[in-house]
């Protein structure tokens, strides 16, 4: 009897404990369904085969979250190329219409209100704190079901990544999960509070924004004054090799990384240099690796202070230069990614010209993207080389990269089919960066050539040669055989020969 009773009080706290692991998801489902509501976003996407129209109409099922009295915060993902956004709450069927308050590609991040009414019952989520490595927590879903799916995650690792719409570095949760199907903004919750959402999944791979970026969105986005997150405009390599570290005079210095390039657009352009060691960030000591100790998610790289950091924040950077120690500080401004040299906003519209059937644009990731989930290995080499190796802004991000995207076929441009994917590097003799450039050029035909517009291209060095006599009439042509509206971007023409 006494092993009974005793068998019985080992076993009873396992049994609640069980239980409570159990049961616990669907309690905290449903008191979360106030505060989890479902979105519909109403897409059009460019068609970069055809820059002057976009694809047909999608509609796309993401998830929102209610904070700042009753607003609705979803992934920008969700917002970008939507003409529409409804809401819906979880297990009803009447839809919302939502307003946009604010947007930001680099944190991937959009805040709406309710333009039309709203669904009764909403509570704002209560934010929690970032998770530390290993750290349990739920993850909940609502996509396709009439109610919130719950599964446990743990906390595998943090990365810093890229984010879905820019080429902007944050850290991101690394979540391991067996299922496909998550991305969409599901919330992940620990002890009834936020504490990240998903973003995106590649394989078994979730990856999340840990509450901190999201907590600071919001509060900033109901401010009057929005701060970005900024750019340093650096980068740099390790410091490990002990000839690299004699060469910059700096055997006594255990820390630092060696820069090797400044943006131009970067606050510390002018007064940083290539081969200076970065040993100190605001305080924080750089390691030879280029990491600092974060206090949850151990060594992580340094970058990872810029998502504490404001546009417009002092930054101060203790560098050795030569020997000789040098403290620069510059109040540093925000990331904008329009200003790349390959700009990494994904959705907008083309910027593009045409010319005798010759489809120009300025390469972005948008268009590199639209080869498919498998872009970087589908994508052409020549883009792909571009954006590893000459993606950072060039004259204040005026310098873009021309593409021959596509030549459409016509008696007039025959025999210039398979130049397409070239880079247009001169017009008329005069080398050209952007459409502005090249729209400029082709108003000044070379002497003696006047007849003719000649693009040069790259790789290859191989040229086109057009007529400008009948111009207007070519184009008229174009508009009717591939149904271009009169709204297209062609070449103005006030300027050709006669």
């Amino acid at each position: 009897m006494c092993f009974i009773r005793r068998l019985r009080f080992v076993f009873m706290p396992l049994v609640l404990i069980l239980a409570s692991f159990v049961l616990s998801p669907r309690a905290s489902a449903a008191n979360l369904e106030s505060s989890i509501i479902k979105i519909y976003s109403y897409i059009q996407r460019p068609d970069y085969d055809s820059p002057w129209t976009t694809k047909q109409s999608e509609r796309l099922t993401h998830m929102g979250l209610i904070v700042g009295d009753g607003k609705v915060l979803v992934s920008a993902y969700a917002a970008r190329s939507a003409k529409h956004l409804e809401a819906e709450k979880i297990g009803e069927s009447k839809r919302f219409p939502l307003k946009l308050i604010r947007m930001d590609p680099v944190a991937n991040l959009a805040l709406f209100e309710f333009s039309e009414g709203k669904p009764e019952g909403l509570e704002d989520i209560t934010f929690g704190e970032d998770l530390e490595i290993g750290a349990n927590c739920t993850v909940y879903q609502a996509i396709e079901g009439e109610s919130l799916v719950a599964r446990a995650l743990r906390l595998r690792e943090v990365q810093m990544q890229a984010g879905v719409l820019t080429s902007y570095q944050m850290p991101q949760y690394v979540f391991e999960i067996r299922k496909p199907g998550y991305g969409w903004f599901e919330p992940m919750i620990r002890n009834g509070k936020l504490v990240g959402s998903a973003i995106s999944q590649s394989g078994s791979n979730v990856f999340a924004l840990p509450v901190s970026l999201i907590k600071r969105f919001v509060k900033e986005s109901l401010s009057d004054n929005y701060r970005g997150f900024p750019e340093l405009g650096i980068s740099f390599s390790n410091l490990l090799s002990p000839a690299l570290r004699k060469f910059g005079k700096a055997d006594d210095y255990d820390d630092g990384v060696w820069i090797q390039d400044i943006k131009e657009t970067s606050a510390f352009a002018k007064v940083l240099k290539k081969g200076d060691i970065l040993y100190e960030l605001n305080g924080i000591p750089v390691s030879a690796r280029g990491s600092y100790e974060h206090p949850l998610w151990g060594r992580i790289s340094i970058t990872a202070k810029l998502s504490e950091i404001y546009a417009g924040d002092k930054v101060e950077l203790k560098v050795l230069r030569q020997g000789r120690d040098e403290i620069l500080t510059e109040n540093i401004g925000p990331y904008n990614p329009d200003l790349e040299r390959i700009p990494s906003v994904i959705d907008e519209p083309p910027k593009y010209m045409i010319f005798g059937g010759l489809v120009i644009q300025e390469l972005t990731e948008g268009l590199m993207q639209s080869w498919g989930t498998n872009w970087r290995k589908r994508a052409p080499l020549a883009y792909l080389y571009e954006d590893a190796f000459y993606s950072w802004p060039v004259r204040g991000g005026e310098t873009k990269v021309l593409v021959l995207q596509r030549v459409l076929p016509l008696d007039y441009n025959k025999g210039y089919h398979s130049m397409e994917d070239s880079f247009v590097t001169a017009v008329n003799g005069i080398p050209v960066t952007n459409l502005t450039e090249m729209s400029a050029a082709l108003d000044r035909p070379e002497k003696g050539k006047e007849q003719f517009a000649r693009f040069q291209l790259d790789p290859g060095h191989e040229e086109i040669i057009l007529s400008y006599k009948g111009i207007d009439k070519i184009h008229g042509q174009l508009r009717q055989r591939y149904g271009i509206p009169k709204t297209a971007k062609f070449w103005e023409t006030s300027k050709a020969p006669d």
